[in-house]
């Protein structure tokens, strides 16, 4: 009987286990399916306003107590349709590639100069000569870094600089680009 058990354990266990991995699978392709289809920065950006929630529990835990959790690679943050400024800017940054590498898809990074040290992650892209930047790891309807969505065009990151501090009504001490290593999370 207590065979039997073990066995049984063991059996429910692999078929548990192997659904995990299958699900995993189907998230990964759904992420990859759904990604070769779209065509343009605009698939992206419509992706974000039908389906994307700022995760402000997630904010928390990074913001208050130093837990990771900041960063999600793609196909989770694809999965959940959750997360902050920094996993929705990296999941721009590399579904833009996809997309169209011309569009040269960068991560930025920008620093408040006040006591809490804000901080915020943004993806810049480039389009027919001009910067657009996509920032859709804000809270809906939250204004303070020029809004959720798309912005531009603009010449160079400094003119971003200028629209988000007079959105935010405070100074940025310092923002540049990110550099990533594709696909490396």
């Amino acid at each position: 009987m207590k065979k039997f058990k073990l066995i049984s354990l063991i059996f429910f266990l692999l078929v548990v286990g192997c659904a995990g991995i299958q699900q995993a699978r189907d998230d990964l392709n759904n992420y990859k399916q759904t990604v070769s289809t779209w065509t343009s920065y605009k698939d992206v950006e419509q992706w974000f306003i039908e389906n994307f929630e700022y995760d402000h529990g997630r904010f928390l835990l990074w913001r208050n107590h130093g837990i990771s959790g900041g960063l999600q690679n793609p196909e989770d943050l694809f999965k959940t349709k959750t997360g902050v400024c920094t996993g929705a800017a990296f999941f721009v940054h590399e579904t833009l590639w996809k997309i169209n590498p011309k569009y040269k898809p960068r991560p930025n990074y920008f620093q408040f100069s006040n006591a809490r040290g804000d901080d915020h992650y943004v993806c810049s892209f480039r389009l027919d000569g001009k910067l657009y930047i996509m920032d859709y790891g804000v809270p809906r309807g939250h204004r303070r870094f020029g809004g959720r969505g798309t912005h531009g065009p603009f010449d160079k990151l400094s003119d971003y600089k200028k629209f988000v501090e007079e959105h935010a009504g405070q100074k940025i001490e310092s923002m540049f680009y990110v550099t990533l290593y594709r696909g490396k999370w």
